[in-house]
């Protein structure tokens, strides 16, 4: 799909998701945000799905949509807090989701 296709989907999503305020769309929202490439945005549902304590913000370090969102304080600021930096016990998090 060309960028400008998937571009205008995404944002045509945003008001109903906004509207929404339930704490799954938080985190759909960060990933949309993130993929139009309006970190700040991005950053700011990220926030707020952590505030929420959303189930997807043990994944914040290895989801593809945030790689370039890692090196921002704030983010850092959140695997801070959820321990993320240490490899082996977020190993072992994710070892026993599927084990």
């Amino acid at each position: 799909m060309p960028l400008q296709t998937r571009e205008i989907k995404l944002l045509r999503s945003l008001p109903k998701l906004k509207k929404a305020k339930q704490e799954w769309f938080t985190w759909g929202l960060a990933e949309i945000y993130a993929a139009l490439g309006d970190n700040d945005m991005a950053i700011q549902w990220i926030e707020e799905a952590y505030k929420l304590r959303h189930d997807f913000i043990p994944w914040l370090r290895v989801n593809p949509q945030y790689k370039n969102l890692l090196d921002d304080p704030r983010v850092k600021e959140i695997i801070i807090k959820l321990d993320l930096l240490n490899d082996s016990l977020y190993k072992r998090f994710l070892l026993s989701i599927f084990l």
